[in-house]
């Protein structure tokens, strides 16, 4: 079996892709098949993360509304057991595949703080009505997936699993 890798020098490279939140592009325009793999697992790590980024984000805007956010996403996890269990199984078996990093630093830790940062970055672009609109909204945030939403996050999980079955 031939070993396919992104090279460490590439792997922020191929997170930049990644970055996009699943809700939004579909990775599935991406010529190379490592960086639509990347692609497709950094948007799952994004839609794992979202929820609990920006609960503490919202932490600091609007602590008087914490006890809500904080029910809607033990709710949001509650509901999303199974994704969640999918997305950390899917992240732990197929990154380290994907990606080797010379440093020996643990890639899917890697991929998860860097969709940290890309959801930071976004936030603090934000100005602060719209920052106060996302914590006032969560409790919808955290609503089961759109079908749109749905869809991507099928579409991830089966393009990671023909590349694993490829590879």
């Amino acid at each position: 079996m031939k070993s396919h890798s992104i090279p460490s020098a590439c792997f922020l490279t191929a997170l930049v892709a990644c970055s996009a939140s699943i809700a939004q592009e579909s990775p599935s325009a991406l010529a190379d098949p490592e960086q639509r793999t990347m692609a497709y697992l950094g948007a799952l790590s994004t839609w794992r993360q979202e929820p609990e980024f920006y609960l503490k984000q919202c932490e600091e805007i609007d602590p008087e509304e914490s006890p809500v956010r904080i029910a809607a996403y033990k709710r949001w996890v509650a509901e999303n057991a199974k994704q969640i269990a999918q997305v950390d199984d899917t992240l732990s078996r197929v990154v380290p595949k994907l990606v080797h990093l010379k440093s020996g630093a643990d890639p899917v830790r890697m991929l998860n703080a860097r969709v940290t940062i890309e959801l930071s970055v976004s936030m603090h672009g934000l100005k602060t009505e719209q920052k106060q609109a996302i914590c006032k909204d969560y409790p919808s945030l955290t609503q089961p997936p759109d079908p749109k939403t749905a869809e991507r996050l099928a579409e991830a999980f089966t393009a990671v699993a023909q590349w694993e079955s490829e590879h």
